[in-house]
């Protein structure tokens, strides 16, 4: 396992520097402040530290989750097809009902932000996402995988989104970390990544941002950098949204939650992620034209350093080390890998329950969990 952890983690580490070097090479209307540069690499180095020491500290644990996803989900999974293929159907289902509107020029914000956003949809696809990086990893039935990396696809339809794939790739990387793989499961994987480029290259032809196969995955490549680079901006207005607001002194640790909660005792005077508040979909313009619009990616660290200063980032290292230790000592496998996967790969970009979508992310994997710890009792 150490030496797929370390490939993992140098992996996670050359995403966010890559991403902070963009910030220097590209034409943002101003360098990023001192500041800014050092509590984002201080936060980076203390995430990364302490899923180090975690996974030190409970080897038995990880073990525990390779033994549950080799034989509970695996027997599960394999034991349901037509689940699985009855799940793929009904995301292809959504998706083919949003042709109309892609097909008439909606945009991304249009489909993700909109009122056609659909609830079922933000439970399915994280499950589906999920179950289809574990059934590439575990090599379950050829059936499933085909089924889920459709499904995948159509997930990306429906948002008209290419992270989705990313997100696979990433939480993919995730499970290898407790499974240990050997040459050619490797080109399996190779080839794995292969088809998903494929398709993200495609989609990225069919919205117009591209003319070749070629410039189209170079283009892939160079938008996930430069989108990844907009976070270290963006992490200002989130100080500034919540700097000396008492009202907001929990949510970098319960985010969309706590504020749901506070809104339905009374009015939040700041909103952020509640009462049709528009600061999240917000664009700022952070270059000389629109491909330097952003929203979205307020980076987790800096909600903590807004509400308490350069002491909010040593707070959101023990929080995170709390967080990590708890979910890798329950049976709660899939959740354990989610939260590896946002330390690793979304938490340097984004809050993990930054709004209503977030949320139900988390809650779709709490109950993928619960589904399959249900079956294995019955069985």
């Amino acid at each position: 396992m150490k030496s797929h952890k370390n490939a993992v983690l140098f992996i996670s580490s050359l995403i966010f520097l890559s991403s902070l070097f963009y910030t220097f090479i590209l034409d943002f209307s101003y360098s990023i402040h001192i500041d800014i540069l050092i509590t984002s690499i201080l936060d980076w180095f203390f995430t990364i530290s302490i899923l180090l020491l975690v996974m030190r500290m409970y080897p038995d644990r990880f073990l525990y989750l390779y033994n549950h996803f080799n034989f509970t989900v695996r027997y599960a999974l394999n034991d349901n097809v037509t689940l699985i293929i009855t799940l793929s159907l009904i995301v292809m289902y959504f998706a083919y009902d949003r042709l109309d509107l892609i097909l008439a020029g909606a945009t991304r914000e249009n489909l993700v932000f909109g009122n056609t956003s659909n609830r079922i949809m933000s439970l399915l696809s994280p499950a589906v996402v999920f179950i289809c990086a574990y059934s590439i990893v575990f090599r379950l039935k050829i059936i499933n995988i085909v089924f889920l990396l459709l499904g995948v696809v159509a997930i990306g339809v429906y948002n008209l989104s290419r992270s989705e794939f990313s997100n696979l790739i990433f939480i993919i990387l995730v499970f290898t970390i407790i499974k240990k793989i050997g040459l050619r499961q490797a080109l399996y994987f190779v080839c794995v990544f292969v088809v998903i480029m494929f398709f993200v290259t495609i989609m990225t032809i069919y919205q117009g941002r591209a003319q070749s196969l070629l410039s189209s995955f170079m283009g892939v490549l160079n938008a996930f950098f430069k989108y990844k680079s907009f976070a270290f901006y963006l992490s200002e207005y989130a100080i500034d949204k919540v700097s000396g607001d008492f009202e907001h002194v929990l949510y970098p640790f319960l985010g969309f939650i706590i504020e749901r909660f506070l809104s339905i005792i009374e009015l939040v005077s700041n909103p952020i992620s509640v009462q049709d508040s528009s600061f999240i979909t917000d664009f700022h313009r952070l270059g000389p034209s629109v491909e330097y619009d952003a929203n979205v990616l307020y980076p987790w660290w800096s909600w903590f350093y807004g509400c308490f200063g350069v002491v909010g980032i040593a707070l959101k290292a023990v929080y995170v080390f709390c967080i990590l230790v708890v979910v890798v000592r329950t049976k709660f496998a899939f959740t354990s890998i989610y939260f590896i996967y946002v330390m690793l790969f979304t938490s340097f970009y984004r809050h993990p329950l930054l709004n209503a979508d977030s949320f139900f992310y988390l809650l779709a994997i709490l109950l993928l969990d619960m589904f399959f710890l249900i079956k294995f009792k019955k069985n």
